[in-house]
């Protein structure tokens, strides 16, 4: 089902800029929540890019791809491997 998450978004935010430059902002885009699960994944498109994540709630770890789209792209996708609780909590930023 639809769910909003800004507790993810401002992960993702905070990720795309390291990956893809400080100016690089997220865009609107769909995030569906399985609360059986505890699992989060969707899309946000970015700097031309589109951004596919998933997060496990309950083991408090996710990841995210950012996509070049288009047969015109420079073919560099990069991947991250995150967690929320401690960003979210001042925790060292060097592991999100």
């Amino acid at each position: 089902m639809p769910r909003e998450a800004p507790h993810l978004l401002a992960i993702l935010q905070r990720i795309a800029n390291k990956a893809l430059g400080e100016t690089a902002r997220l865009a609107p885009g769909r995030t569906f929540y399985l609360p059986e699960h505890g699992f989060y994944h969707g899309n946000v498109p970015v700097a031309g890019q589109i951004g596919l994540f998933f997060y496990f709630e309950h083991a408090d770890v996710g990841a995210v791809a950012f996509l070049t789209l288009g047969s015109g792209g420079s073919g560099q996708n990069q991947i991250a491997r995150f967690q929320i609780k401690d960003a979210l909590l001042g925790g060292n930023p060097t592991k999100n």
